[in-house]
């Protein structure tokens, strides 16, 4: 169980006791929490070295989930995107143990492509640690639920106003 993110300023004196500098805030959230999704992965590319500090800076049990670069799924709506998925993966798998999965949030704007959606998931050496975030009812299909549980991708529920909440489970 986790949040999104961990180095929020507003949290200070509700969630991080006054006294803790910002500095430990990782430190004090990872012994609530098990697990951490990084948006900033999202908005930019990362060195390997952080991936090593964050692997270095978590308890055991602790896991990341990584949003999938805008790159991949805003800019490219997951065409031609095996390249920077790879290079993506090769990163995330530094985190070894406390990498628990990538986050593909795919924009309202992207056109309905079952095919389209399969190679971008086949392009992830492992697709059983995808879990994919649909922005837009369209994608609320049985052919969209068949194909993530065939590749045992995880279907994320979104909650937003315009969009229904859905109960899939596609993968274990």
């Amino acid at each position: 169980m986790g949040t999104s993110g961990w180095t929020y300023n507003h949290w200070k004196d509700t969630f991080y006791p006054g006294n803790i500098p910002k500095t430990r805030w990782f430190d004090y959230y990872a012994k609530t929490f098990t697990a951490v999704e990084i948006n900033a992965t999202f908005y930019r590319r990362f060195t390997d070295t952080t991936y090593q500090k964050w692997r270095e800076r978590a308890p055991d049990d602790f896991l990341y989930v990584l949003k999938v670069p805008r790159q991949i799924t805003h800019r490219k709506y997951l065409l031609d995107s095996e390249t920077p998925i790879m290079e993506f993966w090769e990163s995330v798998v530094l985190l070894e143990n406390h990498f628990g999965m990538v986050l593909m949030q795919l924009p309202p704007k992207i056109p309905y492509d079952p095919d389209r959606l399969k190679i971008a998931l086949l392009s992830f050496p492992d697709p059983t640690k995808v879990a994919v975030e649909f922005r837009h009812s369209q994608w609320y299909s049985n052919e969209i639920k068949g194909l993530l549980t065939e590749l045992g991708a995880v279907f994320c529920v979104v909650d937003a106003p315009n969009i229904r909440l859905m109960d899939w489970v596609t993968s274990g």
